[in-house]
C-alpha cells in the first residue's frame, strides 16, 4: 500500500458544525453504530479496493489508538466526509466517528442534508463492498 497522506484533524468538525447539525447528531451516530458491524469485517486491504472504487481513499488521520483505518470520501467538490473506523471491543462498542471538511461549512449545507449524506455514503461503501469484493455481508436492512 502507498504511502497515506496526513490529514489533521485540526481542520475537520464535526455535524454539530453546521447549521441545525446538533439536532441530527444522535441519529447518525445510531445509524453508524449498526453498519459498523458490517464495514468493520473489511480488512484494510479490502477497504481500499472499496475506496478506489468510489473514488474515495485512505488517509492518515486517527482520534486515538483504536482507529483502525479513515476513510475519505467526496460527494462532491468542497465537501469531504471522514469515516474512522473505531474498533474498541472488546471494553467498548466499536463505532464509526464521522468529521467532515471545515471548507465543507462555506457551501452552506444544513445539518439535515449532511446527515443523509453521511448515512448514505456508508450505505454505499456497503453496497460497494459487496459488489467488488463478492463478499457475503449482512443486509443493511437488518440494521435499521
Amino acid at each position: 500500500m502507498s504511502q497515506l497522506q496526513r490529514i489533521d484533524k485540526s481542520t475537520l468538525v464535526g455535524l454539530s458544525a453546521f447549521e441545525g447539525g446538533a439536532v441530527h447528531e444522535g441519529l447518525v451516530n445510531r445509524a453508524m453504530a449498526f453498519r459498523v458491524q458490517i464495514i468493520k469485517q473489511l480488512t484494510s486491504s479490502e477497504i481500499v479496493k472499496v475506496a478506489n472504487y468510489m473514488g474515495g481513499r485512505l488517509v492518515d488521520c486517527k482520534i486515538d489508538e483504536a482507529t483502525a483505518w479513515t476513510l475519505e470520501l467526496r460527494p462532491f467538490d468542497g465537501f469531504e466526509i471522514y469515516y474512522f473506523v473505531q474498533k474498541y471491543a472488546p471494553e467498548f462498542a466499536d463505532n464509526i466517528h464521522v468529521m467532515y471538511s471545515k471548507d465543507a461549512l462555506e457551501i452552506g449545507l444544513p445539518g439535515e442534508d449532511v446527515a443523509s449524506l453521511t448515512i448514505l455514503f456508508a450505505n454505499a461503501v456497503i453496497y460497494c463492498a459487496r459488489k467488488i469484493l463478492g463478499r457475503e455481508l449482512p443486509k443493511i436492512s437488518r440494521y435499521l
